[in-house]
């Protein structure tokens, strides 16, 4: 299955419910059509409806009921389920963009059984905190100061500072707010307003909808699902867009290598291309979490053609491991750097 074949999975006749799917079709299809919500709120849904499956809300969905309904996906039959809460979507069954990456990186699918067992450390890295805020702040601005709210300007040298600002966090956390330092509030509204004064920028935003969960079963029965930031349309035809900060903006294609963000932009883009019977662009808003020259720089961009055929290439490649029926064997050979063997090599020369 590769990117290139847009819309030859829908047309193949040999759709073959596997056998642990038949007993959840009948009730996943109920809970999909009780919920089924009129595309003609949005502007996208309307002018691209997704080929050979559905849309739905998930809003008041459990994670049961979910489950139920894309279980009972058939092979080349998608769903795509708005207004789903984040923790959901991650719960939910399929292979994300995350598992793709992992096995990609292990060589093996054991892989996945770690991380389904391995223990998470607690709460999230203070990075992660801000890229997360400065997501929310760009593409669902209406839920930032729900989220997310500024420390108050304290001595906290002092006891009676100190005490304030353990009362502020405490009252905050009641309310699932992140209490952020202050100079942390205000770099990531420049962020945003940075992001949002870039060329296209605010026009892809004002076309798009956020947060969209896309579930989708390949012909051979495998589960697959994709959260894209942004999904939307420019220029008449659909996009996806993926934010991005980073340490590193001029060597942003070192994280692109190292984070394998070009595999993630092939996996989102077979998975929408499938779902809706055309080929997706990608797009990436890159924002630099360091100022240059009083500013926080922006670009958007997109892996190159080579990158992208590699991208392909490994999606494609860890598919077909996911698919196979052969167990994958836990250890995989490890090599020292070619430098240190070509140093062998010549030694064993003298």
């Amino acid at each position: 299955m590769s990117v290139e074949n847009v819309g030859e999975a829908e047309k193949s006749e040999a759709n073959i419910v596997p056998e642990e799917l038949v007993n959840n079709y009948t009730e996943g299809q109920q809970l999909i059509n009780s919920k089924v919500t009129n595309i003609d709120d949005n502007s996208i849904f309307s002018a691209f409806p997704p080929v050979n499956g559905k849309i739905m809300s998930g809003e008041n969905i459990t994670l049961e009921m979910l489950n139920g309904c894309v279980d009972a996906l058939k092979p080349t039959e998608n769903l795509i389920v708005r207004r789903l809460s984040n923790s959901t979507y991650h719960a939910a069954n399929g292979y994300s963009s995350t598992q793709i990456r992992l096995v990609q990186k292990a060589e093996t699918i054991a892989v996945l059984d770690w991380d389904k067992d391995a223990p998470v450390q607690e709460g999230k890295t203070r990075a992660f905190l801000i890229g997360d805020a400065v997501h929310t702040a760009i593409l669902e601005p209406e839920k930032f100061p729900l989220r997310y709210v500024s420390a108050p300007e304290l001595d906290l040298r002092t006891k009676d500072g100190k005490k304030t600002l353990s009362d502020f966090e405490k009252k905050n956390l009641t309310l699932a707010r992140v209490v952020l330092k202050k100079e942390e509030f205000e770099a990531i509204q420049l962020m945003r307003d940075s992001a949002l004064a870039y060329p296209m920028v605010e026009e892809l935003l004002e076309n798009g909808e956020p947060e969209v969960s896309i579930f989708y079963r390949t012909e051979k029965g495998t589960l697959l699902k994709i959260r894209p930031d942004l999904l939307g349309i420019y220029s008449d035809k659909p996009f996806l867009l993926d934010v991005k900060t980073t340490d590193n903006f001029q060597g942003f294609g070192k994280s692109v290598d190292e984070f394998g963000y070009h595999i993630q932009a092939e996996f989102y883009r077979l998975i929408a291309n499938q779902v809706f019977g055309q080929a997706i662009a990608f797009t990436f808003c890159a924002i630099g979490k360091n100022p240059a020259y009083g500013r926080f720089p922006v670009k958007l961009c997109e892996p190159d053609d080579e990158d992208s055929e590699q991208g392909v290439y490994e999606v494609n490649r860890v598919i077909d491991m996911l698919e196979s029926v052969i167990e994958t064997y836990p250890i995989v050979k490890i090599s020292r750097p070619f430098w240190a063997k070509q140093a062998d090599r010549k030694r064993r020369e003298l």
